[in-house]
């Protein structure tokens, strides 16, 4: 079984490289690596895999997301998703650093994806994109981006889904889904095309999540990795893709009608939470929930690698892990190395 981590002490690659071998662990995933840290890893056998950011965007940047009443929202440090021309950017970025790294077997991307509903700016920026650029995408999908918007902005004052609605809000999702889905393929297609046996994945959201943000199994079909985001009980103010603060948003974004929105968008049954926003908050789900997503990601993704990323700092990190590997993992990772002592795996 592959274990990971996220980071490593790159001042000090060769010494946190051993202790990092010594733990249990077989990879390290980094942002940008020198021939030394890269060197370090491969003389203790260690993989090296590459991380980076789908749709960053500079703080004053004018490229933002628009809701559904066009108002600029930034979400996660991000652009609009159908901004190609900064995808393109961030995505030929990273494989110039592997085209210069021998070593690396693999790149994985995050945050490509919509807004979700705890984005640190809060719920709001949930409810994009609508800027000419996507509103154009709908309507090449054969959608009424009129209408779309117009449902999904009736959504954002009232949060409460209409009756009628379910037609429009899912096709909503089924365009965030295409955007996704259109972004991983061609992100894997140069990936492929930079180096034989290069493997291309992606750190996406949980499977009861991963709907409305457009990380699917469709969505992600060509990707050779995917690598679920489960910190099931992340303790700091903000925590984007943590399962507990997501549910919060999103059951208190929606209140009462919380099962009415997630019944419109055509969420997953088998995912039912019942904890309060300030229970999610403090004392997130259990490892059996971490279990649980791990084996309805196996039942979507039957051929490909299935490696969930836990929370370091998780008080129950073995317990999680196990549910993780009986439930059907192909390897375990941790974010990320900052977070606390390593554990022994």
């Amino acid at each position: 079984m592959k274990n990971f981590v996220f980071g490593m002490d790159t001042n000090h690659p060769a010494d946190s490289a051993r202790m990092i071998r010594e733990r249990g662990y077989d990879a390290v995933v980094l942002g940008g690596a020198s021939t030394e840290v890269a060197g370090a890893l491969d003389a203790e056998g260690i993989e090296l895999y590459l991380c980076f950011g789908a749709y960053g965007v500079p703080k004053d940047s004018a490229r933002l997301a628009e809701d559904a009443f066009h108002m600029p929202r930034r979400w996660f440090n991000s652009g609009c998703p159908n901004d190609l021309e900064n995808a393109e950017k961030h995505l030929n970025a990273i494989l110039e650093k592997a085209a210069q790294l021998p070593t690396v077997r693999g790149i994985l991307v995050d945050g490509a994806r919509f807004a979700s509903f705890a984005s640190v700016e809060g719920i709001e920026p949930f409810f994009t994109c609508f800027c000419p650029r996507c509103m154009q995408a709908m309507q090449d999908m054969g959608l009424d981006a009129e209408s779309i918007r117009e449902t999904v902005g009736r959504l954002m004052q009232k949060r409460s889904p209409q009756p009628g609605d379910e037609v429009l809000l899912r096709q909503w999702l089924s365009f965030r889904e295409k955007t996704v889905q259109d972004y991983m393929d061609r992100f894997a297609a140069k990936v492929h095309n930079l180096r034989s046996g290069l493997i291309a994945g992606a750190f996406i959201f949980a499977p009861s999540l991963g709907l409305f943000v457009g990380q699917t199994p469709v969505a992600c079909r060509s990707l050779d990795v995917v690598s679920h985001m489960l910190y099931r009980d992340y303790h700091q103010q903000y925590g984007v893709a943590c399962l507990g603060h997501e549910w919060a948003a999103l059951v208190e974004g929606f209140g009462k009608d919380t099962q009415a929105f997630l019944n419109a968008c055509g969420a997953d049954p088998a995912f039912s939470v019942t904890k309060t926003p300030d229970e999610l908050l403090h004392g997130g789900f259990e490892p059996e929930w971490v279990g649980l997503e791990v084996a309805k990601a196996r039942e979507n993704c039957p051929t490909q690698q299935l490696w969930p990323i836990l929370q370091l700092d998780d008080d129950r990190v073995h317990k999680t892990a196990q549910c993780s590997r009986q439930s059907g993992a192909d390897a375990v990772g941790l974010f990320a190395y900052s977070h606390g002592e390593l554990p022994v795996f």
